[in-house]
């Protein structure tokens, strides 16, 4: 199950020790490399987070579990990216979600932020049980919700406020993202569609960017990272209103601290 009391760190660590190890794990192997030894005295630390990792780890098909040994699945893309893949492959059904609630862990970003072009959202745990999917699956925790605003933190997506969230994808993040374009240029639309959404929802109840996606592209832009553009005579959709954008070229592609 994705909705899962982790942090977000832990969750690379982890799948790092399985992916490099030389021979398949078991649970106790990797949970005891995962609690800290004292050398005087002793010390009961739960193993709880480490087995709410794994099995984050598992939902999100990024380890893999045959008769109870533990193996990572080799990405050839840093491993947040991996991550996010696999998550937005599970919310539109491309991987079958282990438990009901899974295609809902990135679905949250679409429905409450993404189509209605929201950036904030208050009383984050209300607003998610008040969605009928997640009504009918029995809705969840604060505590799970306090998870999932962490990850969501941690992958770069936005940032925690109270009893809130922010939904701001980083430029940091977005520009990892513009760097798997097979080309150095391509149309929004293709960018948009084969891309961007392969990684997460950007778009809003009108078909046009969403905020928390458009301003930090505005800003690739302004600095030189990439090139928007129209393209007269195009009969590729438009973005950007009213600007009517409808190409994205790489340029200085330098990572941003």
């Amino acid at each position: 199950m994705l909705f899962r009391t982790v942090y977000g760190p832990e969750l690379k660590v982890i799948y790092q020790f399985i992916q490099t190890s030389a021979e398949p794990l078991t649970r106790n192997q990797i949970v005891t490399a995962f609690i800290p030894l004292l050398h005087q005295g002793e010390v009961v630390i739960s193993p709880q987070n480490v087995e709410d990792a794994i099995s984050f780890l598992i939902s999100s098909y990024l380890i893999e579990e045959h008769d109870g040994m533990f193996t990572g699945v080799n990405t050839v893309i840093p491993f947040h990216l991996a991550l996010l893949h696999n998550l937005r492959s599970v919310e539109l059904g491309v991987l079958d979600p282990k438990h009901p609630l899974d295609t809902q862990f990135i679905a949250l970003i679409s429905t409450l932020f993404m189509f209605p072009d929201a950036l904030y959202a208050d009383n984050l745990h209300a607003r998610a049980n008040s969605l009928d999917e997640i009504k009918k699956l029995g809705g969840i925790s604060k505590e799970k919700i306090q998870a999932w605003k962490r990850v969501m933190q941690y992958l770069g997506l936005g940032y925690r406020i109270k009893r809130g969230f922010l939904c701001a994808i980083t430029p940091a993040l977005l520009l990892e993202i513009i760097a798997t374009m097979p080309n150095n240029t391509a149309t929004l639309q293709s960018f948009f569609e084969h891309t961007l959404m392969q990684f997460l929802p950007c778009l809003n109840r009108i078909g046009d960017v969403s905020h928390a996606v458009r301003h930090p592209m505005l800003y690739l832009a302004e600095t030189g990272h990439i090139k928007l553009s129209t393209l007269q005579d195009s009969p590729q959709k438009a973005y950007f209103q009213p600007d009517n954008l409808r190409q994205i070229m790489r340029e200085h592609m330098n990572a941003i601290a």
